[in-house]
C-alpha cells in the first residue's frame, strides 16, 4: 500500500475508534442526496387531502394508509406504501365502475319489472274476461239443458206414438189380410161350385131319354132317373150356395175396402209420427250438440281462469323478486355512489397523478429499495447469497462493473443511510451492530486501548498492527445476521466497500470501512479515501441504482 494511503487509513481508523469509544450514541444518518421519496409522497398526499373536493372519509382512508405504512412503520416499504395509498383510489374507481354497472343493471331490472307488471295486467284482463263469460255460458247451458229435456220428452212421445201407430198399422194390415182371405175363400168356393156345376151339367147332358127305353130299360131308367134327380138336387143346392156367396162377397169386399181405408189412415199416421220422431231426434241431436259445445266452452273458460290465476301468482312472485332486487340494487348503488363521491374528479385526478409515476416502481432482482429513493445490492458483489465477496478490486473496476450491470456505485449518503436505517430503528453502538452479529476485524493498533468488549476467544492477541491477521471475509450471510433493516447485508463488518464519492484530491475516492478489517466495534459513519487504483484483500464493493418502472417497455406502450 502507498505510504500516503496508509497514513490516510490510520488517521481515519483512529478517528473512528475515538468516535466509537467516546460517543456511544445511536447510529443515525440524514439522507442529503435529495428528497426521500416516501417523505415527499407522504407530504404531497397530506397537502392534497386539504383540497375542498376530498371528503373526511377519503381523507381518513389515506391517513390510515399513511399511518400503517409510513408513520408507524419502522421500516417503510415503499411498495406497501404505494399499494396502501392506491387502495382508496382503487376503491373509488371500483365504486364508479360498480355504480355504472349497477345503474345499467338497475335500468334493465326496472324495465323487466315494468314488463312483468304489464304482462300481469294483460293476464288479469284476459282472466277477468274469461271469468265474465262463465255466467253467460252457464245460463246458455241451463237453457240448452231445458231444451234438451224438452226435446228428449218430445222424442220419447213421438217414439211412443210411432210404436202405437205401428201396432194400429199392423192391426189394419191384418184386417185387410183377413178381408182379402175371406174374399179369396169366397172366390175359391165359387170356382169350386162352378167347376162342380160344369161336371154336373155334363153328367146331366149324357143321360138317355126315358121314353125310348124298353121294359128292361125301365128299371135302369128308373135308376138313372134317380141319379139325375140327385144331380139336379145338387145343382140346385150349388146354385143356391152360389147365390148366397154373392152377398158374402160384397160384404167381404166392402169390409176389405173399410180395412184398406183404415190401413191407409194408419200408415199415414205412422209415417207422420215417424217424421215427427225423426224431427224430434234431429232437434235433440242439435240441442245436445249445442249443450256439449257450451259445456266444453265453460270448461275451457274455467281452465283458462285457473291457469291465468296460477300464472298471476307466478308473476306476483317474479314481481316481488324483481322489486326486492331493485331495492337491493338501489341500496348498493347508493353505497357505490357514496364511495365514488368521497373525492371530486379534480382531486382524484391529482391524487392519481401523484401515484402513477410510481406504478411498478421497483429495483432489479437482488436489490433492496430504500424508501422508494434508491436501490442497494443485498450482498457485496457478486451479490450472490452464500458466495464470498469479490476483493482486490480497484475503484475503476468496481465502477465499470456496476455500469455494466446498468447500476452504479453507491454514494456516501446512500451507503450510510442504508446502514443506519430509519430513525425508529436506531442502532446503539456497540450493543446492536456488534461482533456477535457482524464479522468484525481482529487487527489492533498496539496496546493503546484495552481489549474491546467484542473480543472473541479466537482473536489474535493485541500487538503491533499487522493487516495480515485481520478477519477473513465470509460467505454472505454465513453465521452472522449483520443486516440493515432495509435488507442489505454486511454494510457493517466483512469487507470495506468502494463508494462513488470523490475526494478533493484528483482520482481519490471514498471507501466505506464499516468496522473491518481494523475496526473492533461497528459503525455506519466511517469513510476513508484511497486512490482509484488501490486494491486490498479486504476491499470490495456493492452497487446501487435508481428505482424505475419495472414493467417492460413493450407492456408500457
Amino acid at each position: 500500500m502507498p505510504r500516503s494511503d496508509l497514513i490516510t487509513f490510520i488517521l481515519s481508523a483512529v478517528l473512528c475508534l475515538f468516535c466509537i469509544f467516546f460517543n456511544n450514541h445511536p447510529v443515525l444518518a440524514a439522507y442529503t442526496g435529495g428528497e426521500i421519496i416516501t417523505d415527499k409522497l407522504a407530504s404531497q398526499m397530506r397537502d392534497l387531502m386539504k383540497h375542498d373536493g376530498v371528503t373526511s372519509e377519503y381523507r381518513d382512508n389515506v391517513e390510515a394508509a399513511l399511518s400503517k405504512t409510513y408513520d408507524n412503520a419502522c421500516v417503510c416499504d415503499f411498495s406497501a406504501m404505494t399499494a396502501a395509498l392506491w387502495a382508496p383510489a382503487i376503491a373509488v374507481e371500483s365504486a364508479k365502475a360498480e355504480a355504472l354497472r349497477l345503474a345499467q343493471k338497475l335500468g334493465q331490472e326496472r324495465k323487466n319489472l315494468a314488463s312483468l307488471q304489464g304482462e300481469r295486467a294483460d293476464n288479469a284482463a284476459m282472466r277477468d274476461a274469461s271469468q265474465a263469460l262463465v255466467p253467460q255460458k252457464t245460463a246458455e247451458r241451463q237453457n240448452f239443458e231445458e231444451q234438451h229435456s224438452t226435446a228428449l220428452s218430445a222424442l220419447q212421445s213421438a217414439r211412443q206414438l210411432v210404436d202405437s201407430l205401428t201396432v194400429n198399422d199392423a192391426s189394419a194390415k191384418q184386417n185387410v189380410r183377413t178381408a182379402k182371405d175371406k174374399i179369396a175363400a169366397i172366390n175359391d168356393r165359387e170356382i169350386r161350385i162352378d167347376a162342380r156345376l160344369q161336371v154336373l151339367k155334363q153328367a146331366a147332358e149324357s143321360c138317355p131319354n126315358p121314353d125310348n127305353t124298353g121294359e128292361q130299360g125301365n128299371s135302369e131308367n128308373q135308376n138313372e132317373a134317380i141319379q139325375d134327380q140327385g144331380i139336379l138336387d145338387e145343382i140346385k143346392l150349388l146354385m143356391a150356395e152360389l147365390q148366397a156367396l154373392q152377398p158374402q162377397r160384397e160384404a167381404a169386399v166392402a169390409e176389405r175396402a173399410v180395412f184398406e181405408q183404415e190401413l191407409a189412415s194408419a200408415a199415414s199416421q205412422l209415417a207422420d209420427s215417424q217424421t215427427k220422431a225423426s224431427q224430434a231426434a234431429a232437434t235433440l241431436d242439435d240441442v245436445a250438440q249445442r249443450l256439449g259445445a257450451v259445456k266444453k266452452r265453460i270448461a275451457e273458460l274455467e281452465t283458462d281462469v285457473a291457469q291465468r290465476t296460477s300464472y298471476e301468482a307466478k308473476l306476483d312472485a317474479q314481481i316481488k323478486e324483481s322489486q326486492d332486487l331493485i331495492a337491493l340494487l338501489e341500496h348498493k348503488l347508493a353505497q357505490a355512489k357514496r364511495v365514488a363521491d368521497t373525492i371530486s374528479d379534480e382531486a382524484f385526478a391529482a391524487y392519481k397523478a401523484l401515484l402513477t409515476p410510481y406504478d411498478n416502481w421497483g429495483c432489479p432482482a437482488g436489490m433492496a429499495m430504500i424508501q422508494g429513493t434508491f436501490c442497494v445490492d443485498i450482498y457485496e458483489y457478486p451479490n450472490e447469497k452464500n458466495s464470498l465477496p469479490a476483493v482486490n478490486v480497484s475503484w475503476d473496476t468496481a465502477e465499470k462493473t456496476c455500469r455494466g450491470l446498468n447500476k452504479r456505485l453507491c454514494t456516501d449518503v446512500e451507503w450510510e443511510f442504508t446502514c443506519a436505517g430509519p430513525k425508529c430503528f436506531a442502532r446503539t453502538v456497540p450493543d446492536d451492530y456488534s461482533d456477535r452479529t457482524c464479522n468484525l476485524g481482529m487487527g489492533h493498533y498496539g496496546d493503546v486501548f484495552p481489549k474491546p468488549s467484542g473480543w472473541r476467544p479466537d482473536m489474535q492477541e493485541p500487538g503491533a498492527y499487522d493487516d495480515t491477521i485481520n478477519a477473513e471475509p465470509v460467505h454472505t450471510p454465513e453465521i452472522f445476521t449483520c443486516d440493515s433493516p432495509y435488507g442489505p447485508v454486511d454494510l457493517t463488518g466483512n469487507i470495506w466497500e468502494w463508494i462513488a464519492d470523490t475526494h478533493k484530491r484528483p482520482n481519490v475516492h471514498g471507501v466505506r470501512i464499516g468496522g473491518n478489517p481494523s475496526q473492533f466495534e461497528p459503525n455506519c459513519g466511517d469513510t476513508s479515501w484511497s486512490d482509484a487504483s488501490t486494491t486490498l484483500p479486504y476491499l470490495g464493493f456493492r452497487c446501487c441504482a435508481d428505482p424505475q418502472n419495472m414493467l417492460p417497455a413493450t407492456a408500457r406502450r
